[in-house]
């Protein structure tokens, strides 16, 4: 992965260095949903386990796999590629079986969960995100290095909006603005 930094340092200059995400086992995102699922209802609602692939991609492929419009298919949020993830998707069914999807599951893909309910998924309908990350290759000062992790397991880290949040190259940048001199977003 490239170098980036990420701007103001809430907790003061970095302390070392180490790379970030070296395999997609290195970092792991998991949807947490407060949501209690009816058993019952026209939505089929998967927890998805997923190794390389988008968000965007698995939709898809679910889509396919289902028979249905990929406009049938919600989901919580988007998540990175490069890592192994955890997510919510919704497909829309009405008056239809579960589809088989058992071509689809291998080393990249898998149904952890599954569940009807009555309405679809909406986008940002799950609580948080829980985050693993590995760091490897580190080289830090060691006892400067256990203070600041006193410090963040004390205090927590901000919730960086790093590049992915504005588009390829930054190409959202100008609606972020927009909506944010409006109080907002649309």
């Amino acid at each position: 992965m490239t170098e980036q930094l990420l701007g103001p340092r809430v907790w003061g200059e970095s302390c070392g260095r180490a790379v970030l995400k070296a395999t997609p086992d290195d970092f792991r995102v998991t949807e947490v949903l407060d949501i209690a699922l009816s058993g019952a209802g026209e939505h089929l609602w998967l927890l998805i386990e997923k190794r390389g692939l988008n968000t965007e991609e698995v939709a898809r492929q679910l889509a396919r796999a289902a028979g249905i419009s990929l406009r049938n298919v919600s989901y919580a949020g988007l998540k990175d590629r490069q890592a192994v993830t955890r997510q919510w998707f919704s497909l829309q069914l009405p008056g239809r079986a579960d589809p088989d999807f058992s071509a689809l599951w291998n080393d990249q893909l898998r149904c952890l969960e599954q569940a009807r309910h009555q309405r679809k998924l909406q986008r940002g309908a799950h609580s948080a995100n829980g985050f693993f990350i590995r760091l490897t290759d580190l080289v830090a000062d060691q006892s400067q290095l256990d203070e600041r992790l006193q410090i963040i397991a004390a205090q927590g880290v901000p919730n960086y909006f790093g590049p992915q949040r504005f588009g390829r190259d930054g190409s959202n940048l100008h609606d972020a603005r927009r909506w944010a001199g409006q109080g907002g977003y649309p």
